[in-house]
């Protein structure tokens, strides 16, 4: 067994470090190109792409909107009103939020009939 001198350590646990530093760099380099680019679109359609839909920060959100997003995710398609009985809040508030959503782009109204629905353009 090779004993290793004060110096031999201390030269691996810098190495170590500086590899470690370029490591963080690297993941704050991509965090940071994911947080400035915009999200990109299927050709063709209105749905986001799947990166895109990951790069969507759902902590951005206001906490009345996320609430509803949430519930619009767990159920995956649904009514206002089914959105309000999960929320607890009443359907008129619910339809706001829902309508919010969908002008920023994180879900889409689907018309089933006379019904409206609601669906996630995301994966929570």
């Amino acid at each position: 067994m090779e004993v290793q001198t004060a110096e031999e350590l201390l030269t691996q646990t810098l190495e170590r470090l500086r590899r470690l530093e370029e490591t963080v760099q690297q993941i704050r380099e991509r965090v940071e190109q994911l947080e400035t680019r915009p999200p990109q679109r299927r050709e063709g359609t209105n749905q986001l792409t799947p990166q895109a839909i990951l790069e969507i920060d759902l902590m951005n959100l206001p906490d009345s909107l996320r609430r509803t997003m949430l519930a619009i995710a767990k159920l995956k398609e649904a009514t206002p009103e089914e959105v309000a009985e999960e929320t607890n809040r009443t359907r008129g508030l619910e339809n706001l939020y829902l309508n919010q959503l969908e002008r920023l782009g994180h879900i889409e109204k689907v018309k089933r009939g006379r019904r409206v629905h609601y669906r996630s353009l995301r994966i929570i």
